[in-house]
């Protein structure tokens, strides 16, 4: 689903996180009192998955796109290191027949601590959902890769 055809979807469109790591064995499920975020840490217990799926808010009249790059902004808060460093990206789609779901993510290390986030608004449904992987003393994008193949939004439209 690409950011443009985010626009065809309606309110009662049903979007939602297919979690992928809930019983696999390499990673274990930690405590949340948050409706709608749940996260999880590998085993080595140096990285953390944190998923979020919930109402977007009003989004000001932007597409999915900028609402995607204000979401990600706001939600990132002092990890946001500004919109020259956000790059598109693709959630796998449950069903989708090899399409995936656009979305904007970035990507930073520093003294050992790798941070990412990646996320997509879908303004007509009033939804948005997003995954930040944080990983100290081990690297980022490996775990990154694993996070994103093993879970997928599912978009009935």
């Amino acid at each position: 689903m690409t950011f443009a055809a985010g626009a065809a979807l309606t309110a009662d469109s049903d979007i939602r996180w297919g979690d992928g790591l809930i019983e696999d064995e390499g990673w274990a499920a930690l405590p949340s009192d948050q409706p709608g975020r749940w996260s999880y840490r590998n085993a080595s217990g140096s990285c953390t998955a944190a998923f979020r799926g919930g109402v977007l808010g009003d989004a000001g009249g932007m597409d999915d796109r900028e609402a995607t790059d204000a979401l990600i902004e706001h939600q990132s808060g002092g990890d946001f290191l500004g919109q020259d460093w956000l790059t598109d990206g693709e959630f796998l789609r449950y069903g989708g027949e090899g399409s995936g779901v656009e979305h904007r993510q970035f990507s930073y290390t520093f003294n050992e601590v790798g941070y990412f986030m990646a996320a997509r608004a879908f303004v007509e449904a009033d939804y948005s959902v997003w995954v930040t992987v944080t990983c100290e003393g081990e690297p980022v994008s490996p775990v990154v890769q694993e996070v994103l193949s093993k879970n997928f939004i599912a978009v009935d439209e």
